[in-house]
């Protein structure tokens, strides 16, 4: 439908090409949208986390691109699933297509096999009980392994997050992301009850120079080993950030200074390598 400019009755409308191309333009994002579902026309991307005690590779996160040009950021195709009401289908693809890329890494071992692997959920979604049956029985391997991230923004649903929990074949392991973000508060962290938590790049972005964050990263490990939870600090860019983040005593690290997301696994960066080990050497 042509879009017009509103006019009083009786007086000629002018066409609005600006409005029209807008619309013609969202359109065609929802037929995009609509072909990548249809044809799963996603890559995983998996960028490591890395232990602090040694600088060995712990586990991979499974991170979303779309492999459409004009529709590549998550950011993107989680807004259009949300317009779209195609939320879930972007949980089950998310879930299996993500299981079937570390299955592959397996078998051609590029991987060593014992690594967990994140996988970005979304808070108000989960598999029915024929998806999750369907799951297990492909990947039943990764039964203790997988570690569901809770992504969403608002308020977690806890029935949702009951069934993520209760599913059969899952292991219940939580990680709860963007801590400090504004999103990820105490109330999610109570509710949630994760085993991880992922302190938010804001409050790692120059932790070293800021006296303010590191009382804060202070405080949430201090909460977090009480409870048997481990912290992983994301984000991650700078030698000095690194080094930060090992003297407060976090758990994991990821980070473009480690490694960057690839559809292949890398390794981690031997500089970052070498300034774990630079670190324990002088604190033993």
């Amino acid at each position: 439908m042509y879009q017009v400019k509103k006019a009083e009755k009786g007086h000629i409308t002018e066409f609005d090409l600006e409005l029209f191309t807008k619309s013609a333009k969202e359109t065609e994002m929802r037929r995009l949208f609509h072909k990548m579902l249809n044809e799963e026309l996603f890559t995983y991307c998996f960028q490591p986390i890395v232990s602090a005690a040694d600088g060995s590779i712990y586990a991979y996160e499974a991170l979303m691109r779309g492999n459409l040009p004009a529709l590549t950021r998550p950011d993107q195709i989680l807004q259009l699933a949300h317009e779209e009401e195609c939320l879930h289908e972007i949980e089950r693809l998310t879930m299996f297509l993500s299981a079937k890329s570390y299955a592959t890494f397996l078998s051609t071992h590029q991987i060593r096999g014992d690594e967990l692997l994140f996988v970005n959920s979304i808070a108000s979604q989960y598999m029915n009980h024929d998806e999750a049956v369907a799951y297990v029985e492909q990947y039943s391997f990764l039964q203790d392994r997988i570690v569901i991230e809770i992504t969403e923004e608002d308020s977690p649903d806890l029935t949702a997050l009951l069934k993520k929990r209760e599913m059969p074949g899952f292991s219940g392991v939580f990680a709860l992301d963007d801590y400090g973000s504004g999103y990820s508060n105490e109330k999610t962290l109570l509710e949630l009850a994760p085993a991880y938590i992922k302190l938010d790049l804001s409050i790692i972005r120059d932790i070293d120079s800021d006296p303010d964050k590191q009382q804060i990263v202070e405080n949430i490990v201090s909460y977090a080993h009480q409870r048997g939870m481990k912290i992983i600090a994301e984000g991650l860019e700078t030698p000095a950030e690194l080094l930060k983040v090992l003297e407060l005593d976090v758990d994991l690290l990821q980070g473009y200074f480690l490694a960057k997301p690839s559809a292949v696994p890398k390794p981690v960066s031997a500089e970052s390598v070498a300034v774990i080990e630079h670190f324990r050497k002088h604190l033993a």
